[in-house]
């Protein structure tokens, strides 16, 4: 092994000039190699030995050692460049035969001569930089301190570090003479990292702060970071250090964002932000930061107080209220910030603390999930008076205010796609984002999306005629305000070509906003013709066609899509809502307020007279095949108090059953208190039953949720109960009752025309019918159904448009209307 020379470059070129020992930065094109002629063992290099230079192996200048090189100690050899940048050369001293004697390797970097940043330090120093391209995407950055005298100190700082830009770094001078440089972290790209230097050159400690942190040093001491975080929370995050690079503070947070820092002479630091458009300064000394610790943590929580079902909503829970109260926790006075998104939509709202807030604990904010249907995220700040904030708490629920179908269960796709399998119940199946695969099996499911799905699935077992599709929620979101979505564009059934439907939703039906609709699903097995508005809930009615409508006295006031302004006269109105929130007044009269289907949005009745006008729900109770006496009590109609006076109607599509745990908002009547509304404010609510007939024979009585009531021989009495009954007399004289109103018609058999009786005295008396020819005036209605049979409606006011369509009371089988006559009935 040969001895070590000592080696250095002399810089005689440009400012900053003297000797260049390892890792240190030149910027002299021409250099000169000084070599020490004592080697590492002390030997003495001789006069006649040579000295080479070589540049990644290729010889760039040698020398002969003189004598008088000998009496000084070293030799200069006049050398060139090979390559620019860190430069290694190799020097060996050589003897006479040409045998090597000692070495040495000299690296130092060459600057380039342009693109290189010099920076003044406060001790009249100053630093040299520049980057180069090392492998991409990373550049090196090469730091060299120079002194006041413009002599290299210490070694160069090299940092890796990956951007766009060359220059994306920084080197800020510090009191005293230190210096802090900040590098893109080439380890972990969403930080800065960098050293923190001292006047003589000296590394004292590293630093990692945010990957787009900006440091400002204080006039007497200590420095401050500030950056956003843009990964995670959106804060502006402040962080203070001394002059060594010691933290001073833990990371202090601010929501606003800083426009501007600034160092004042004393050494305090303002750091100016937007306080949502006020502007602020938060005023701090970086040697001195610690008392700033920023507010306690703050906790969130959402809260129901609408409708039947209130109070906290559980994180990852249901609710029906669209305007939620959200309780953030106070403890000092500041201000609240509260975001409510909803897939790619969020709103925002501040409100500063009070007294009252304070003294609580909390402050309550109220906001509008206005995106319809679908799970929400939201979130809570605090900030103290200082600016800074606590970390975000958050919470999340899930807004349902459609009705599913009654029974069964109620699925949910998760993110990523779901194997949703329902049982024989009426289940609802709730898409999520992902594709997923839905099987109701049997009974009368619901296929449900409250939001357009990143990739869309498949409805394996769909039963036109009793299976629905529930598209009411992304309806909402588009403020779709029509009564046939499929009509008019909004949900597109297509044919894939083998069988199948694929269904599409579109956000603006047949405009141009949204020409091609989402994808959200393909239903296995179902051709696409088959599918119309009467699948998707809120669609077509299923209950056979009523008869023509009266034509006398009243009005018939029929609700419009997107709203309606319904007014009556001084008669016996029928004010029939339609899909949208649909103001209805009566005026004078007894008058009926009907829905047949679930509104997309509730309106108001403003002059409910309880005693006189009555709620028409018949229809929604049939179509979701309610068979109770008492829908109020069995939980289908719900009269909920608004707390002001007024009653939320809701209707329960399964009553008291947990399928339907909300129910859908019907309407709001105006001044009247949820107390009065009974069954005796319903259609069909509170008529009396007619004595059973004299003689030989047995009474039976249709019970709840239909009855198959068959007679004997003798004179028997049939009472349909709600419906739907099949009634059969058998031989003998029989009578067919009905009392009340049932919710569902039943069917009569074996009729026997010119024997058996249809008995509706108690109806007519319970409606207060004065005249002698019901049939003639209207209030039983014969409609013949083009099959042989007859359709039996009571009308409760005949030629009066307040019902315009009647009661379906019952099918007689095999009975043709025109052989029905007056004499087949019992009146009174």
């Amino acid at each position: 092994m040969t001895d070590s020379l000592s080696i250095a470059l002399v810089d005689d070129y440009g400012p900053e000039q003297g000797l260049i020992t390892t890792n240190q930065m030149t910027d002299d094109p021409t250099p000169v190699v000084r070599v020490w002629l004592t080697t590492s063992s002390g030997a003495a290099i001789q006069a006649g030995e040579t000295i080479k230079v070589s540049d990644m192996g290729t010889d760039v200048g040698q020398a002969a050692v003189s004598a008088d090189d000998v009496a000084r100690g070293y030799v200069d050899v006049a050398a060139h460049y090979v390559k620019s940048d860190l430069q290694p050369f190799t020097v060996g001293a050589y003897d006479s035969g040409g045998a090597q004697v000692a070495s040495g390797t000299l690296q130092f970097d060459l600057a380039p001569t342009s693109g290189v940043l010099r920076t003044d330090m406060t001790d009249g120093g100053h630093t040299v930089s520049y980057t180069f391209n090392s492998s991409i995407p990373f550049y090196t950055a090469l730091v060299q301190r120079y002194d006041p005298a413009g002599h290299t100190v210490g070694q160069m700082f090299m940092g890796q570090y990956e951007s766009g830009q060359p220059s994306d770094y920084s080197i800020t001078p510090l009191y005293g003479g230190n210096s802090v440089a900040l590098f893109l972290d080439g380890d972990h790209f969403t930080n800065r990292k960098g050293p923190v230097v001292d006047a003589h050159g000296a590394v004292l400690t590293t630093i990692t702060t945010g990957f787009n942190a900006v440091a400002t040093a204080g006039a007497a001491g200590g420095f401050l970071t500030n950056w956003v975080d843009v990964v995670s929370t959106g804060d502006t995050i402040l962080h203070t250090y001394d002059n060594a690079g010691v933290s001073m503070s833990n990371d202090l947070h601010m929501l606003g964002p800083v426009t501007s820092v600034v160092a004042e002479a004393g050494g305090r630091i303002d750091v100016n932000w937007d306080d949502f458009g006020a502007s602020r300064t938060l005023v701090l000394d970086p040697l001195h930061a610690s008392a700033l610790t920023g507010p306690a943590p703050t906790s969130l929580s959402a809260w129901d107080d609408y409708g039947p079902q209130m109070g906290q909503i559980t994180t990852g829970g249901t609710t029906d209220d669209a305007t939620p109260t959200f309780r953030v926790a106070v403890r000092e006075a500041g201000e609240v910030v509260v975001s409510l998104s909803h897939e790619s939509s969020s709103i925002r709202t501040e409100v500063h603390t009070t007294d009252a807030d304070i003294a609580r604990g909390y402050v309550e904010v109220t906001m509008s999930a206005a995106q319809g249907d679908g799970a929400y995220a939201a979130s809570a700040r605090f900030l103290d008076a200082d600016g800074l904030t606590t970390p975000r708490a958050d919470t999340s629920f899930t807004l349902q205010t459609s009705p599913p179908p009654s029974g069964g269960q109620v699925l949910r796709g998760q993110d990523g796609g779901s194997n949703l399998q329902g049982g024989s119940g009426d289940d609802t199946l709730i898409g999520g984002s992902g594709p997923d695969t839905m099987t109701g099996g049997g009974g009368g499911d619901h296929f449900a999306w409250n939001a357009v799905p990143y990739s869309p699935g498949h409805v394996t077992d769909f039963t036109d005629g009793t299976d629905r599709l529930d598209l009411s929620a992304l309806l909402s979101a588009a403020n779709y305000s029509g009564s046939d979505p499929v009509a008019d564009g909004y949900v597109k059934p297509i044919d894939d070509g083998s069988g199948n439907t694929w269904i599409y939703f579109d956000r603006d039906g047949h405009g141009s906003g949204d020409p091609w609709g989402s994808f959200v699903t393909t239903l296995d097995h179902v051709p696409a013709s088959q599918i119309t508005s009467a699948d998707l809930v809120g669609g077509t009615s299923t209950s056979p066609p009523p008869p023509p409508p009266p034509a006398a006295g009243g009005q018939a006031l029929q609700g419009e899509a997107g709203g309606s302004d319904l007014a009556g006269g001084s008669g016996n109105d029928t004010l029939t809502g339609g899909p949208g929130p649909d103001t209805m007044t009566g005026a004078g009269g007894a008058d009926h307020f009907a829905w047949n289907n679930l509104p997309w949005s509730p309106g108001h009745v403003t002059d409910f007279t309880d005693g006189t006008d009555l709620l028409d729900l018949t229809g929604l109770l049939f179509a979701y095949h309610y068979s109770g006496t008492d829908p109020v009590a069995d939980g289908w109609v719900k009269p909920v108090d608004d707390g002001h006076g007024n009653t939320w109607l809701y209707f329960d599509t399964d009553g008291h059953g947990s399928a339907d745990p909300w129910g859908s908002f019907i309407a709001t009547l105006d001044h009247v208190p949820a107390s009065a509304i009974t069954r005796d404010d319903l259609v069909g609510g509170n008529p009396t039953s007619p004595p059973p007939p004299n003689g030989q024979g047995v009474v039976l009585s249709g019970q709840n949720g239909g009855s198959n009531l068959t007679g004997g021989p003798g004179n028997d009495t049939l009472d349909g109960g709600t419906g739907p009954d099949t009634m059969t007399g058998g031989a003998g004289a029989d009578q067919f009752v009905w009392n009340p109103l049932p919710w569902s018609p039943s069917r009569i058999t074996d009729f026997a025309d010119g024997t058996d009786h249809i008995n509706l005295s108690g109806l007519l008396a319970a409606y207060h019918y004065q005249g002698s020819d019901p049939i003639g005036d209207g209030y039983v209605r014969l409609v013949d159904d083009g099959q042989g049979d007859t359709w039996l409606y009571f009308d409760t006011d005949g030629h009066g448009s307040a019902d315009q369509w009647g009661t379906f009371l019952a099918t007689i089988d095999h009975v043709p209307a025109s052989s029905l006559s007056a004499s087949d009935f019992i009146f009174t």
